[in-house]
């Protein structure tokens, strides 16, 4: 896997506020782009997508460091919170990173992780966090062995609500822990690609639709938490009709998923997939137009929708959104922006 090298757009006076790390430990940032005052800082981190374990869907990987640590590989997941790295991302333990006593554990692909809380620095694309961050150090299960054995040494979760551990962004330094954005470019084939995640990215003056969501609270390193696993959407699948569901954003998930009682009637194959050429939009609520329109099919990380007919509805858009659109994160203000 090769990884190509950061950029560091510097524009305006905070930039300066920005800690960079030795050249040794990352690729080191490239100047863009000359300093103007009032305008952001923007860091673009680089991603080369690789085929998920098992259901072939598209992750995203980036390079980041705890500690003394040489980077280490992270899928990018805005359905999760907080850093969780795999057994074998260091053959020994950085000096800087203290993994504790205290148990954690973590749902993920239907397997419930387990492991201990770690504490370290943490930097990204040559940008430090304010201050160390608690991850988790997870325990080796059939899950950490397939995703060790596709290149995956950890999970960087960047979601917004309140979960168990912090989002590592939200403590980097000035306005890159605000907001930022996330793209996926993947190849013809749909066996790899490139894509970036840009911190200090704002939404884009042509965005399509700007999703607000709830407020959860404020985090203990003064934060706010915003409720992304129930942003308002609405959708229509075929000829059901038009429905207004929670709903979230998840760039590892290999399919959307449906689920809830007012998605009985939709046809399904026998193992639960939408029938091909269903036509799926979604729209924000009030809309007078839907932004994204696909047919069902069967590509995991592409068209793929799975249903679930039962219970309270709640929809995961899944990570072909990302290969559909620029989406941006504004933890200041609670929201998500789309942008083709």
């Amino acid at each position: 896997m090769t990884f190509r090298a950061a950029r560091l757009v510097l524009i305006g006076a905070t930039a300066a506020a920005l800690a960079l790390v030795p050249a040794a430990a990352t690729a080191a940032p490239t100047a863009v782009a000359p300093a103007i005052p009032g305008e952001p800082v923007l860091v673009e981190v680089p991603l080369d997508l690789i085929q998920a374990p098992k259901t072939r869907g598209l992750y995203g990987m980036a390079l980041i460091t705890i500690g003394d640590s040489k980077p280490i590989r992270v899928a990018v997941d805005t359905g999760s919170v907080g850093l969780r790295l795999l057994p074998g991302a260091w053959k020994k333990t950085p000096a800087g990173v203290n993994i504790t006593k205290k148990k954690i554990s973590w749902v993920f692909d239907g397997q419930r992780l387990s492991g201990r809380v770690g504490t370290a620095p943490f930097s990204i694309s040559g940008v430090h966090a304010k201050f160390p961050i608690d991850f988790m150090w997870m325990k080796s299960n059939s899950w950490t062995k397939s995703a060790a054995q596709a290149g995956i040494q950890g999970i960087l979760g960047i979601g917004l609500s309140d979960q168990q551990l912090v989002n590592p962004l939200t403590v980097l330094p000035g306005a890159v822990s605000a907001h930022w954005s996330l793209r996926f470019h993947p190849n013809t084939l749909r066996t790899g690609g490139t894509g970036e995640l840009v911190l200090g990215a704002l939404p884009s003056s042509e965005a399509v639709a700007t999703i607000p969501l709830a407020s959860q609270g404020v985090s203990a390193t003064g934060g706010e938490y915003w409720n992304d696993k129930a942003a308002p959407v609405c959708w229509q699948f075929g000829d059901l009709a038009r429905t207004c569901a929670p709903t979230y954003f998840d760039s590892m998930a290999p399919f959307m998923f449906v689920k809830g009682d007012a998605f009985a009637g939709l046809p399904t194959n026998r193992v639960g997939l939408l029938d091909t050429g269903t036509e799926v939009s979604m729209g924000a609520p009030g809309a007078a137009f839907y932004l994204w329109n696909f047919d069902a099919g069967k590509v995991f990380g592409l068209n793929a929708v799975k249903v679930s007919p039962k219970g309270p509805n709640l929809i995961n858009a899944g990570s072909a959104m990302y290969s559909a659109f620029t989406v941006t994160y504004d933890a200041e203000r609670g929201s998500v922006t789309f942008a083709e």
